[in-house]
Parts: C-alpha cells; structure tokens; sequence
C-alpha cells in the first residue's frame, strides 16, 4: 500500500536573479512547507571543488566526478553541509559564481544532487526551486511555476541579493553567460515543463508573487 504524502509537491524553475529562492521559501513558509533551494546544492558543490584546489575545465570532467564522489551533501534548515561542513556563508562568492554553471552542466554532477533531490522530496509538502524541478528532478509535482523577470530587473535583484559585493556590469554580464549556459545545456536545461504557469515578477513585489503561488498551491490541494 502505498504512503500517502504529507503535502504536494511545488517546482519553481526559472533563471538566475528571478527571485526563486526568497519567493519559494516564503511560500513554503505559508503553507507549513519544507524548502529545497537545489541551487544552492550545486553551489555548495562548486564551492568544495574550489576548495580542493580542483581545476574546473572540460579536459578535468573525470576529476571533478571523481572527488564529488567523495563528497557527503546535506541540507539541514536550508543550509549546505558538505561532510559535515556548514558551507552556506561561502557559496555566493565570485568565485562560485564564475564556475556553478559549468559544475552544474555536467551529467554526473546532476545524476549525483537530482537523486539527492529526490530523495529529500519524496515525503511531499516540499517547495523547490532550481532550474530543472519541474521536467526532471519532479516531473510529478503536483504544481509548477516557471518564474522570470526581465534581464535589467534580475541584474538589480542580484546586486542587492549580492549586498553591493560585486559591480552591476559584472553581474550583467555574468547573468548573460549563466542564462546562454543554463539554456544550452545538454543535462537539464533550463526551459518551462510543459505544464508550468509561467509567472512574470518583473512588475510585481515579491508579497505579490508569493501571494498567487500560495493561491495556486491551496487550489490545488483542495481539489
């Protein structure tokens, strides 16, 4: 006999500055949910490789596969351990920055975090958020929502998630690479499932964003 779930599962999806991560915890929160920012679990990774002194470049893919292999990743409240190491104060470095993409492109490295992924959100009653939740880590969530804005808004958004700590032409241009790089990807691209409700947030607050996923969620667990 199968589990009955403890709640639905969310999947918001959607490129880098979007406002994934503070809109899927708050909507989480509302609904007495648990967060899985997956973003933060490739970032995470990229930051242990850094560490390792590892160089990141396509001809070094055995390697990099190689020491994840070695690596034990958690989430607990939302943080990153890596072998038991709170990682969440150093994953939004430039440095990370610069190399998640890469890390996150290679299919070992996402056969590695989905099954983690999945593993976590098994239960239900889970809001994640990533670029690849709806089509391949749960393709059965029961609702998806692939949030954007325009490029100059999630530049801003980044700047100040970043609290000044890098320029805005800086985050332009590495939010332009990012979304050609997530894009083009052959592991887990980033593109919409095909039945996701795609959400603008360009010209709306975050209250606002929260608010009609909570409304959309509580739709669907009524019915």
């Amino acid at each position: 006999m199968e589990q009955k779930r403890k709640g639905i599962i969310i999947a918001i999806d959607g490129p880098a500055g979007a406002g994934k991560s503070s809109v899927a915890s708050e909507v989480a929160q509302k609904l007495g949910y648990s967060h899985l920012d997956t973003g933060s679990m490739y970032r995470g990774a990229t930051y242990f490789l850094i560490k390792r002194n590892i160089p990141m470049e396509k001809e070094n893919e055995n390697q990099v596969l190689d020491e994840l292999k070695k690596m034990k990743i958690d989430m607990i409240d939302n943080r990153i351990l890596i072998n038991e190491e709170d990682t969440t104060p150093f994953i939004r470095t430039k440095e990370v920055e610069k190399f998640v993409s890469w890390v996150s492109s290679l299919p070992g490295v996402r056969k590695i975090l989905v099954q983690k992924q999945r593993e976590i959100a098994r239960e239900g009653g889970f809001v994640l958020d990533g670029r690849d939740i709806g089509t391949q880590v749960c393709p059965d969530a029961e609702l998806k929502i692939f949030l954007s804005a325009s490029p100059e808004i999630r530049v801003k958004r980044r700047y100040l998630q970043l609290k000044g700590k890098a320029e805005l032409d800086f985050i332009r241009k590495d939010l332009k690479r990012r979304d050609e790089y997530d894009k083009n990807r052959k592991a887990g691209p980033l593109q919409p499932a095909e039945d996701a409700i795609f959400l603008d947030s360009s010209h709306l607050t975050r209250k606002q964003v929260v608010e009609k996923i909570v409304r959309w969620a509580q739709e669907v667990i009524e019915n």
